[in-house]
C-alpha cells in the first residue's frame, strides 16, 4: 500500500478464491403437474457481525489477520488494501484501478466474525460481501494494455549458478516420516525474507519460473509474464535490492538500496541466468466503479 508496510498473519490459512457452494435443487408442484427443477436463489456469504471504524492514528503500518473461528481482523487498512485482502492478495496495487483519493489515504479497523469455522474461500467471499454492503463497493474486471515485464532465458541460454533442478518431493502439511515417506520431502513454494542490509532474499523450493514471475509482480508493481520456456520445477536463490525510486526509463530501479545489493535485473541475470525486459501487453485489472465511506459502528 502506498507508503505502508503490510503484515499478513493468517493463523489458519490465506484468504482464497470465490466460494462456489452449490445448493440442492427443489421441485415446484403445480396444478398441471411437476414443473421443471428450479435452483433456489443463492444468498451471498456474509459475516454474522462486523464492526467497521475509521482509524486516525496516523500510523503507516497495516495489519490484516485471519484468525480461528472464522474471524477477520484488519487494522489501519485502506480500502485498496481491503480489496487486495478480499482477493487473497493475488491482486497487486497496479491491478486495482480507478476510485477516489480517499481510498488510498483514509484507514479503517474491521472486526468481522462468521460465528463458526469457515473455509478460506468462504471467508474471501464474506470479505467481498462486507465491502459491498458497508463501503457500497462496485467493481468490474477488464483487460487493459499496460507496461509489463517479460521474464526470459538470458543471452547465454545457460542456467545461473543459483538455479538448479528441484531436488526434493513436494509435500503439504506435516513432513511425513516412516518407510513410505519421500526420501527428500520439502514444502515447495517461494519464500522471501529481508536481510539486515535491506536486501531481499528470495528462495524457491520445487518452484517454477512461472511462480517466480508471479511473485516478482509484488516488487516491480507490473504484470510479469514467463516467456522462458522452462516448465520444470527448480530450487533457486536470488538476492536483490527492493525496486524503489529513482527508477530508470524501463521501470526498474538502478540504484541499489545498499552498496552490496544488486538491482533486480542484474541479480536475475547473474544468479539465475534470466533476463527481465519491459514490454506492453494486455493485463487483467479490477476497476473500482464506485464506493462510499462507511458509517462507523
Amino acid at each position: 500500500m502506498s507508503g505502508s508496510g503490510v503484515a499478513i498473519d493468517c493463523a489458519r490459512s490465506r484468504l482464497g478464491a470465490v466460494a462456489t457452494a452449490t445448493a440442492a435443487t427443489f421441485i415446484v408442484l403445480t396444478g398441471a403437474g411437476i414443473a421443471a427443477q428450479v435452483p433456489p436463489p443463492q444468498m451471498p456469504l456474509s459475516f454474522e457481525v462486523a464492526s467497521v471504524k475509521p482509524n486516525r492514528s496516523g500510523d503507516n503500518a497495516t495489519f490484516i489477520q485471519l484468525l480461528p473461528g472464522g474471524r477477520f481482523l484488519a487494522s489501519n487498512a485502506t480500502l485498496r488494501a481491503l480489496i487486495q485482502a478480499a482477493y487473497q492478495f493475488e491482486l497487486q496495487e497496479f491491478q486495482i484501478v480507478g476510485g477516489e483519493g480517499w481510498m488510498d489515504t483514509e484507514r479503517f479497523d474491521i472486526d468481522a466474525r462468521a460465528g463458526a469455522e469457515r473455509l478460506p474461500n468462504e471467508l474471501s467471499a464474506m470479505v467481498r460481501t462486507l465491502l459491498g454492503t458497508r463501503f457500497k463497493l462496485v467493481t468490474r474486471r477488464e483487460r487493459r494494455e499496460m507496461p509489463i515485464f517479460v521474464l526470459s532465458v538470458g543471452s547465454s541460454a545457460q542456467p545461473g549458478p543459483m538455479l538448479k533442478p528441484a531436488s526434493g518431493t513436494c509435500v503439504s502439511g506435516p513432513i511425513p516420516t516412516g518407510p513410505t515417506a519421500p526420501r527428500t520431502p520439502v514444502r515447495c513454494g517461494i519464500r522471501v525474507e529481508t536481510r539486515d542490509n535491506g536486501t531481499l532474499h528470495l528462495t524457491g523450493a520445487g518452484a517454477t519460473i512461472a511462480q517466480l514471475a508471479q511473485r516478482l509482480q509484488f516488487y516491480v508493481q507490473r504484470a510479469v509474464t514467463d516467456s522462458s520456456g522452462l516448465t520444470v520445477a527448480y530450487d533457486f536463490e536470488v538476492d536483490f535490492a527492493r525496486p524503489l525510486p529513482p527508477r530508470s526509463s524501463n521501470g526498474l530501479s538502478t540504484t541499489p538500496a545498499s552498496p552490496d545489493a544488486l538491482p533486480l535485473a542484474t541479480a536475475l541475470a547473474e544468479q539465475l541466468g534470466l533476463r527481465i525486459d519491459s514490454a506492453r501487453a494486455q493485463a487483467e485489472v479490477l476497476v473500482i466503479e464506485s464506493a462510499d465511506r462507511p458509517e462507523a459502528n
